[in-house]
């Protein structure tokens, strides 16, 4: 029988992500499903099932992101992935998933490899990186940011205010000269872990290393915590991955993407 055919055979339901947990692999990915099981307790996730051959995602609706886009794929088994996909694809407007990078070739039944793309995890090994320089500031956001001055570029990058109070987003600054210059976003923690994204520094503050300052102070504001940071980006953005490696980042995984 082929794998499309294969496909036909399995339904995607959906089950509490608390009974799924126990499938969830032991690595810095799980960081996601982790926290959404302790964020949204009782959340139901889509997960397709045939025989021992299963596959879940993580993400989307119950934080109440804009289109359910945001999803990360546990299971890399064939079929019921690529029927996880496949459901992905059709109720999703605006996908943004990620998978194991092994089944690229699922994925690209699915979608436009256009659309495709591949993202680097990176994780903490405890190397020191360099304090925050006395002439920089480094705030942080709870709620959408109204008492301080912010660059036009990283105000676009910001969800809306209602989304952003719903889903309780976590920001990080670095204030130079009154205005804040470079962010990250470290919204996803689950009590061992917290990912740091979404990093992001206007056209015109490049270059002067202010992101890797960003990062090497949250950095340090997670290890002295007890948190051990990752880090998510994209592959082709040598700049972001030169950030993490100056950080004291090593590569760990390697993800497949959708849309991002």
């Amino acid at each position: 029988m082929s794998g499309q055919q294969s496909e036909q055979n399995v339904e995607v339901s959906f089950a509490p992500l608390s009974l799924l947990m126990k499938d969830i692999p032991n690595s810095s990915y799980s960081c996601f499903a982790r926290y959404l099981d302790k964020a949204c307790q009782g959340a139901k996730v889509p997960v397709a099932i045939q025989d021992s051959d299963s596959a879940f995602a993580v993400g989307g609706a119950p934080l109440g992101r804009p289109e359910a886009a945001f999803h990360w794929i546990y299971g890399d088994r064939n079929v019921a992935t690529s029927t996880l996909l496949r459901f992905l694809r059709d109720k999703i407007k605006f996908p943004q998933i990620y998978f194991p990078a092994n089944i690229m070739p699922v994925a690209a039944r699915h979608f436009p490899v256009a659309e495709m793309g591949i993202d680097y995890l990176f994780v903490h090994r405890g190397r020191n990186v360099d304090e925050v320089g006395e002439t920089v500031e480094v705030i942080h956001f709870a709620s959408h940011p109204t008492q301080v001055k912010i660059h036009n570029q990283i105000m676009e990058k910001f969800p809306p205010p209602e989304i952003w109070a719903r889903c309780k987003f976590k920001y990080s600054g670095l204030v130079v000269s009154g205005e804040v210059v470079s962010v990250l976003e470290h919204t996803v923690e689950d009590g061992s872990n917290c990912a740091v994204q979404q990093v992001f520094t206007p056209d015109e503050y490049r270059g002067k290393g202010y992101a890797r300052t960003l990062v090497g102070a949250a950095v340090k504001a997670m290890t002295d915590r007890g948190i051990s940071p990752i880090y998510l980006c994209n592959s082709q953005n040598r700049k972001s991955v030169h950030v993490a490696t100056q950080c004291g980042f090593e590569l760990e995984s390697v993800l497949g993407v959708v849309g991002g």
